[in-house]
């Protein structure tokens, strides 16, 4: 049975928390698509001031094993208990890094 804190609902109201306490990247970055080698992945990056924010989402059901500890800390995803270097079916993360 799943949990309120695995529901869509839960997942919509920690994105919608972290748009309002976010730095301005989220309302005010640049933003542009991420080549990443895997076709069932997509990829964007905003960036605004030093603040660089990533969203990767697999569009498939197969497992992809990626090094997400390159885009940073990871802020939110729709799964409970995420692990960096695999991103599961359907999964969507949004991490967080400070450029040089």
């Amino acid at each position: 049975m799943m949990t309120d804190d695995q529901s869509i609902y839960s997942y919509y109201r920690q994105m919608i928390h972290l748009r309002k306490t976010s730095p301005p990247v989220l309302s005010k970055g640049n933003v542009h698509t991420l080549d990443i080698d895997y076709d069932n992945l997509f990829a964007y990056e905003r960036k605004h001031g030093n603040v660089i924010m990533t969203v990767i989402a697999n569009m498939s059901a197969e497992l992809v094993l990626l090094d997400t500890h390159a885009y940073g800390e990871l802020l939110v995803d729709n799964y409970d208990d995420s692990a960096y270097g695999k991103i599961r079916p359907y999964e969507v993360m949004v991490l967080s890094r400070n450029s040089m």
